[in-house]
Order: structure tokens, then sequence, then C-alpha cells
């Protein structure tokens, strides 16, 4: 699907007025629909939901490239990471995995909503949360042949 950039097409103003169904419809369909105005400023139609979403992405985008950045840095310490700070007690080899995870998920929120990101960062919070405890991640990555209480059969 194209989006309104892409597709060249670009409304007047005095189309707003004449053909607001067209106009209308077009900013309905993704990536909304582009409206030039008298003085040659353009502006675009989106529905509030796009433009939420988009703006959901970029934050989680920027956060994603300070992490990378701290990562190349070889910074460790959690403040570095700004909103990602949770991810402090994961080794280096799983954030570049959350990281690769946590964008590979973000290409696809226009389509899915944030849904799928907020699960996969609530799991990796979840495995640094387990991680930060020295004690709980030996006993949940123990033998796991060995039960931890006597069972009968």
């Amino acid at each position: 699907m194209l989006s309104a950039l892409e597709s060249g097409v670009v409304f007047q103003s005095t189309d707003l007025a004449r053909r607001s169904r067209t106009v209308m419809d077009a900013a309905g369909k993704p990536g909304g629909a582009l409206v030039r105005d008298k003085s040659g400023r353009t502006f675009l139609i989106a529905a509030v939901s796009e433009v939420s979403r988009d703006q959901y992405a970029l934050e989680h985008l920027r956060s994603a490239a300070v992490a990378m950045l701290m990562l190349i840095r070889d910074k460790h310490d959690s403040l570095s990471y700004g909103t990602l700070s949770w991810m402090a007690p994961l080794s280096d080899e799983d954030k570049l995995a959350f990281l690769e995870e946590f964008l590979a998920t973000l290409q696809s929120v226009s389509a899915t909503g944030p849904g799928p990101v907020e699960d996969l960062l609530y799991d990796w919070q979840q495995t640094a949360r387990v991680l930060a405890d020295p004690e709980l991640a030996a006993r949940l990555t123990a033998d796991i042949e060995t039960p931890e209480h006597p069972v009968s059969v």
C-alpha cells in the first residue's frame, strides 16, 4: 500500500470544500492524504490511530538506538540505557539478542499495533529481573533433570 508521500497525490485546500469525501477517503487509507494550502505548506491528514502507532514506534526506536550505542561503546551502567535501563543485568549477547528482536517487532507495529512489542518487552524485563537476582538465576538455570523437591511416582 502506498503512503501519501509515495503516491504523489497532493490535494489542494479547495479540495477540502469541493471534494471533501475524496480527501477524507484518501486520509483514511494507510499513509493518509497530503493537502497543500495557498501558501505552499503541505499538511498530512491521517487517522489518529495511525499517527499514534507511528509515534509509539518512533519512541521505541529512539530507545533502541540509545541502547545500541551504549552496547557499542561498552557502557554497562543502567542509566546509560535510558528507558531500557532494565537491560543492565543482561549479558552483552542477550542485550544484542533483545535489541534484534525488539527492532524486528517494531517494524510490524503499523500492521499489528503495540501488543507484540509490549509482550516482548514484558518477557525480556522478566528475564532481566531473574538475572538481577543471582540466587534465583542459579535455581532457574540449574540442571532440570534433578527435581527441586522430592517427587513420588
